[in-house]
Parts: structure tokens; sequence; C-alpha cells
């Protein structure tokens, strides 16, 4: 379920569904609380709280087909919400501007996208095949591909069985006027100039 800590040594349960097996990863979007749940029995893939966590009880969201396992929310400063899910066997890259209606990205839907981030008034998304940029946080143009001697790194590690390690991907960050791009196995961190996209 989903707890709040009170700030000195207590945790509070204050939601618990049946539904809900595994509450993975958050974001705050538009004055809302997006809550991702993984369970294979149930059809819920998200959580949205629209106003006190503590007092009232979420919408339940069924957005994509089937049981959804998400790798990734982002919330840019543009008040869109980006999420990186699994479902029906495919890898889906999704946006909302309401957290209620979700439209595939131009560009990036289909791809597995780990990781997001924003630098001088772009957004940019790591693919597996490499980095991509918009200027309108709407389409995605592919800047810059996959570094040479390393084929892998934005790759997200294979689970024995089938799928994949949702906490083993590639990770971006924009930082001091450059990204900074972490590979997923090959233990390397690869800076990227956009303005030349090396």
């Amino acid at each position: 379920g989903l707890c709040k800590y009170n700030g000195t040594n207590q945790w509070t349960s204050v939601y618990q569904n049946a539904s809900a097996f595994r509450m993975k990863y958050m974001a705050e979007s538009q004055g809302k609380l997006f809550v991702a749940n993984s369970n294979q029995n149930s059809d819920v893939d998200y959580f949205m709280w629209n106003g006190d966590v503590e007092t009232t009880s979420p919408t339940l969201k069924n957005a994509v087909t089937g049981y959804s396992n998400t790798f990734r929310w982002y919330a840019s400063s543009q008040g869109k919400l980006f999420w990186t899910v699994a479902s029906n066997n495919q890898i889906r890259c999704m946006v909302t501007s309401d957290g209620n209606t979700w439209q595939p990205v131009t560009g990036l839907d289909g791809k597995f996208v780990s990781d997001y981030a924003e630098l001088n008034g772009k957004m940019y998304a790591l693919a597996t095949d490499g980095l991509w940029e918009s200027s309108d946080y709407t389409t995605f143009q592919k800047i810059a591909s996959v570094p040479t001697s390393d084929a892998n790194a934005f790759m997200p590690v294979p689970m024995t069985g089938g799928g994949f390690n949702s906490d083993a991907m590639a990770s971006m960050e924009a930082y001091n006027g450059s990204l900074w791009c972490g590979a997923s196995m090959s233990g390397k961190v690869y800076k990227v100039d956009v303005a030349t996209s090396v």
C-alpha cells in the first residue's frame, strides 16, 4: 500500500487496494499524484490522486491493454507526463496533459525509453537506439546514435525467463550544459554535447 512518513519515526498506511501488488514509481504532474501499479492479476495501470492523499481516494486507471509494467514516469516542465510502459507484449511511450487521456509520443512510441531530461528549453529521451530531441515536447527526432564501441549501452537488462529488469536501465540527467547518460551494463557514463550531437 501507500504509506506516509510523519517526519520523526512513524510510517502510517494511508491507502491499500486489492488491485495493487507493487506500487513501483510515483510522479507529480498537473497537481495530481500518479502511482504506477504492477500486478499481473489486475488491469489497474496506475492510481491517480487529485487531492489530499490521506483523505481522498484515488481514481483507478486502466489506460493500456492488459497487465502493464511501468519503466519510467517523467513530469516535464511543460505540464506533460511521459510514461514508458510495457503492455500486451509491446513497449509503449505515452504522454498525457490531464492524466486521463494518453497519446502515443510521435517518434518514440514502440521504443524502449529508459529516461528523459530537459535542457535549454528542449526535451530529450534516451532510447535503446540513441538520443532523441524535441523542441515542442510533442514530436521527437533522433539526434545521436548509440556509441559504436558500446552497442548495448542503453539496453535494459533482460531477466531469466523473459522480460526486462525495470531497475536495471540506462539513465540520463542534464547537468552543467550537457546531457549525461549512464549505460545499463558497461559501467560507463557518456557526455552528450547536444549542440553537435556528440
